[in-house]
């Protein structure tokens, strides 16, 4: 995990203690950093035309009306561990245009394997992360969005 960003206070809505299950969870993510125990990977193959403007805004609409998806955790220089409600996260979806390299079925292969494994998280900045879009061919897309347990 890396050393979290300051928040700014305008930004938060709310800052709770954790569960008790949450408390374990993080203890967990924290004895085994490597683990992908608590995580989970979604992946999407979409197939045919996908406007990425109208994807980011329908997954922005249910970040903003849930808010466990704008939730970061902080644990250290503390005694007791919090989870911090935000009411901006700066959800951008991340997309990748590789459409114009010529993929061939192998390279492609190759790449769907990598992406479907990324579940890279940060309970500190970023423990819910929306579709990492990849655009591998015209309208051959895949999308994978990432989550830890924890919230």
């Amino acid at each position: 995990m890396s050393t979290p960003l300051k928040i700014d206070k305008n930004n938060i809505v709310e800052i709770c203690s954790l569960t008790s299950l949450q408390e374990g969870m993080l203890f967990h993510s924290l004895e085994h950093p490597d683990s992908l125990a608590y995580s989970v990977c979604l992946g999407l193959d979409i197939d045919g035309n996908l406007d990425i403007q109208n994807c980011n805004d329908a997954w922005l609409s249910v970040i903003n009306k849930n808010e466990i998806l704008r939730t970061v955790f902080r644990w250290e220089g503390i005694t007791t561990p919090v989870q911090i409600i935000l009411k901006d996260t700066g959800f951008q979806i991340e997309y990748n245009d590789l459409s114009d390299r010529g993929l061939n079925d192998e390279k492609l292969d190759s790449l769907m394997t990598r992406f479907k494994s990324d579940v890279e998280l940060d309970l500190t900045t970023n423990p819910f992360r929306v579709f990492s879009i990849q655009n591998f061919r015209s309208a051959l897309y895949y999308g994978n969005m990432s989550s830890s347990y924890i919230i």
